[in-house]
């Protein structure tokens, strides 16, 4: 009777000493989720995490783990997941300035005033390279991704008025001896301008 008593005993510590792992789940579980939101975009570090994962894995699925293993584990697995969200945020960021950088170089000599625009874009991008904060990181690359479809959208308005302005110098050349040429010209440079018009009246709009 007594020695069924103590292993009554051993059992029910047995059970009060298991380790809660509800938070290591968690933790675990939300970096699993976000290790599939970046394998495409990020696979170097999805590599990564993906390790970091399976690690603390190894703790969530051993029975006999202390509370002292799970926390550690837990506390390892919310930071590595951070750690890998400011590396992402880093990356993005760096091919958001490659990216403009690239682009810079194909409009430096035609268009000064956006190559201006847009080297301030990247000189002020560079200077926050090595910030550790991810919103910090996450903000400027949507900024510097948005200085760049600006540029881009005015060379291309750039390109247009130029395209524009050509075909008005060449009707001025045709219209005595060409009139049904120069007819056909004039309905193109007016559908070009309405096209520019409207285009202006959109961006004024949602400025």
């Amino acid at each position: 009777m007594a020695m069924m008593f103590i292993l009554a005993m051993l059992t029910t510590l047995t059970v009060q000493a298991a380790a809660d792992k509800t938070a290591l789940d968690a933790a675990v579980s939300e970096a699993e989720t976000y290790n599939s939101s970046i394998l495409e975009s990020n696979p170097k570090q999805a590599e990564v995490l993906t390790m970091l994962i399976n690690s603390c894995k190894t703790v969530l699925n051993d029975a006999d783990a202390t509370q002292e293993d799970v926390d550690f584990a837990t506390k390892f697995m919310n930071e590595s997941v951070n750690q890998c969200k400011i590396a992402v945020a880093q990356a993005n960021y760096a091919a958001a300035i490659s990216e403009a950088e690239e682009y810079l170089a194909t409009i430096k000599e035609n268009y000064p005033a956006q190559a201006e625009k847009l080297n301030n874009v990247i000189n002020n991008a560079k200077a926050l390279m090595e910030n550790t904060s991810v919103e910090v990181l996450e903000f400027f690359t949507q900024v510097v991704t948005e200085g760049l479809q600006q540029i881009k959208i005015e060379v291309a308005q750039a390109n247009y008025a130029a395209a524009i302005s050509e075909a008005e110098e060449y009707l001025a050349t045709i219209q005595e001896k060409h009139p049904e040429q120069a007819q056909k010209l004039t309905n193109i440079i007016g559908n070009a301008k309405a096209i520019t018009s409207r285009s202006e009246e959109r961006f004024s709009r949602n400025a």
